[in-house]
């Protein structure tokens, strides 16, 4: 029995990671464009799906408090909320875990409020590939309907998730 706990003791020390400082934080491109161009004085909205869960309520609240229009933000109570955990070392390098299936992986065509599209002036896609459900099919349909209503059209990119290439989603580029 000693010689288990002590196995024991030596796995858990390994496994223990103490640091500075841990947060929970809002971020990804979407909320975070959406933050900061509200906090300059313009009128934001945030379209995409999250699931009914403290994960999502947490983002709820802090778009009601940086005054970010919540009416097409989805939530999905036979989902969970995307999370990332973010480690960052010490020179700054980044790496990420995430739940493979949150919301942001379940997000399609179909969560999409491109109704209200009529109401802005930008649309900016953010992390292109961050939803591989939103393959060049639905980024292609996605596009015409904010060119139809003559909106400014921008994306970033984030690594692909599924291997995901450029050439995947040029038709939508055009």
């Amino acid at each position: 029995m000693q010689n288990h706990l002590q196995i024991y003791a030596k796995l858990a020390a390994a496994l223990h990671y103490p640091l500075e400082r841990i947060a929970m934080t809002i971020g990804g491109d979407a909320i975070n464009e959406a933050t900061i161009i509200s906090r300059l004085g313009h009128k934001t909205a945030l379209i995409s799906k999250i699931g009914d869960d403290a994960p999502g309520q947490f983002i709820l609240a802090a778009c009601q408090r940086e005054g970010i229009d919540i009416q097409s933000l989805k939530q999905d109570a036979g989902i969970d909320t995307s999370i990332n955990v973010g480690l960052v070392t010490a020179d700054g390098e980044r790496t990420f875990v995430t739940n493979r299936n949150g919301s942001l992986w379940q997000l399609n065509i179909d969560d999409i409020d491109c109704s209200r599209f009529s109401q802005a002036r930008l649309l900016s896609l953010a992390s292109i590939f961050n939803s591989p459900r939103l393959d060049g099919k639905a980024l292609e349909s996605i596009f015409a309907k904010a060119k139809q209503q003559h909106l400014i059209i921008c994306a970033d990119m984030i690594k692909p998730r599924l291997n995901e290439t450029l050439d995947d989603i040029r038709t939508a580029l055009s």
